[in-house]
């Protein structure tokens, strides 16, 4: 049970268990004079790092109550799916015995009890958006992973360009020119597209749950007021037009 109970609170979004994907906040004890400017761009780096690394696990992290009744509640709906075929076939095969005559041993009415719980189920995943947003929150997360690697490689690009001053060895033979860019700036250009990309994913996301819950929401509504339409129609009601007579000359 209490497992159970802690599993139905992860549901919600954002969960009171963890923490929201909300900004780390900017360092701010950076110096940039020149004898702490390396110093400097590696604490901006461990917050772009930090940054990202908490977005990823999030998403890592919160997927995984997502499957987990995902995947119970679209097995359960296919599991009574198929025994709402299997009745009738059954009350059919299984007759019961009963005085002079015979009965179904299944009554063919459980048959619709169980397409109705199976619509039930597939609709509770469909509203909650627990199938789809395990999806979601792994191609987010590979997403956001893929463009860390991305700026690892591009960050440690802009060292080496750095490192590689004109009076530095180098075995490839001469140093090739650094160009007109700074250096530090380029550093701090690609920190800043990297923090850009990152929310740029996670607000991708999100907009993604924001339509998906006002599609699920639309339909709720518009299954309700359907319904509430049918159950007004009064059934003694005629539809046809009133008989006329000709007045008799």
């Amino acid at each position: 049970m209490t497992a159970m109970s802690s599993a139905s609170t992860e549901l919600q979004r954002p969960s009171a268990t963890k923490k929201d994907l909300n900004s780390q906040g900017f360092p701010l004890d950076l110096d940039w004079q020149a004898t702490e400017q390396e110093a400097s761009l590696e604490k901006l780096r461990g917050h772009l790092l930090e940054h990202s690394e908490a977005c990823i696990n999030w998403y890592y992290r919160s997927k995984g109550p997502k499957s987990f009744w995902g995947v119970w509640l679209r097995f359960l709906s296919i599991l009574l799916l198929a025994l709402a075929g299997l009745i009738p076939l059954l009350a059919d095969l299984i007759p019961r015995q009963f005085g002079e005559g015979s009965v179904a041993a299944i009554a063919p009415g459980w048959s619709a009890v169980m397409l109705a719980i199976a619509a039930l189920l597939s609709g509770v995943d469909r509203f909650l958006g627990l199938t789809s947003g395990w999806v979601r929150y792994v191609r987010t997360a590979q997403a956001l992973t893929e463009r860390l690697n991305q700026f690892q490689f591009d960050w440690e690009a802009l060292r080496c360009r750095r490192q590689r001053q004109p009076d530095a060895p180098h075995l490839a033979g001469p140093v090739p020119p650094l160009g007109p860019a700074d250096p530090i700036q380029d550093a701090m250009n690609c920190g800043r597209q990297f923090l850009v990309d990152v929310q740029t994913l996670v607000r991708r996301e999100t907009d993604l749950w924001a339509r998906e819950f006002e599609r699920a929401t639309q339909l709720l509504d518009q299954s309700g007021l359907d319904r509430a339409g049918f159950d007004n129609i009064n059934p003694n009601q005629s539809t046809s037009a009133p008989a006329t007579t000709e007045p008799v000359q």
